[in-house]
């Protein structure tokens, strides 16, 4: 699923316009935006939190000419999902252990 996607699927379970349901989803992903890169960590419970996570700094390898580049201290968006969200899942796939493909129960 994409944004225009998602935003036909908000349209249809609301009974919003199409205009309106893509101006609430681009809130709603701004908003999350905005909070996470000002630090703030955004809880939307029983599906899951988004936050800001630190990463060291690390010595990386240029596969091109196998040179070593270190990369500097960063902040990087995380996802934490929730319970709810995780066991509707759980409910719902399952994986084929010989394939490692992901089926519907």
């Amino acid at each position: 699923m994409n944004k225009a996607e998602l935003t036909e699927w908000v349209a249809k379970q609301t009974g919003l316009s199409k205009k309106a349901a893509y101006e609430a989803v681009e809130a709603t992903f701004g908003g999350i935006t905005q909070y996470v890169s000002q630090g703030e960590e955004v809880r939307l419970t029983g599906f899951g939190t988004f936050l800001p996570k630190p990463r060291r700094a690390s010595q990386r390898i240029n596969p091109q000419t196998r040179e070593k580049i270190s990369v500097g201290p960063k902040v990087v968006p995380s996802f934490r999902p929730g319970s709810e969200l995780k066991e509707h899942i759980a409910k719902r796939l399952k994986v084929d252990e010989r394939t490692m493909q992901i089926k519907k129960r």
